[in-house]
């Protein structure tokens, strides 16, 4: 589902803008590894295999979706570097906001404070509304081993 959602994403912005928005960078690399125990049991694979391709996709200098892809004899792995996205889209004196952001209002309010949600914010001159809703602190499940308590879901 996720590896479906970022290649879709990828191929309709590849395919609606214009060449000079985008711009797309990659690497490939291979490796194999031989390994023979002479008079011991093989602790490892006689042969190993490895290849990692990289991808990224930059759109109008400004936003860059990085993906890669591990092969190895034993197994397939896909893996995007980053957790948290989101975007911030400016027009004028109207800014929105969609996925993860940090909307700074004064440092007695939000200050750096993380949401998963939406906004937008209007600011005419001196005048400035801002609407903003989603979560600010995930459910976390307690882990005795690390003295952690838990945490609940904070909107």
């Amino acid at each position: 589902m996720q590896a479906t959602l970022v290649f879709s994403v990828l191929v309709l912005a590849v395919t609606l803008l214009p060449a000079q928005w985008v711009r797309v960078n990659g690497s490939f690399g291979a490796s194999a590894d031989a390994y023979r125990a002479v008079g011991n049991t093989a602790r490892l694979p006689s042969e190993t295999y490895r290849a990692v391709g990289r991808l990224s996709f930059v759109l109008a200098d400004q936003i860059e979706l990085p993906i890669e892809l591990y092969l190895n004899s034993g197994q397939i792995g896909f893996q995007q570097p980053f957790n948290q996205f989101g975007i911030t889209p400016r027009f004028g004196w109207l800014q929105l906001y969609g996925g993860w952001y940090s909307a700074r209002v004064s440092d007695f309010t939000f200050g750096d404070l993380r949401i998963l949600g939406g906004g937008a914010e209007l600011s005419p001159g001196a005048f400035r509304l801002a609407v903003h809703y989603g979560y600010t602190r995930q459910a976390r499940d307690p882990d005795t081993a690390y003295a952690f308590f838990g945490e609940y879901r904070r909107r």
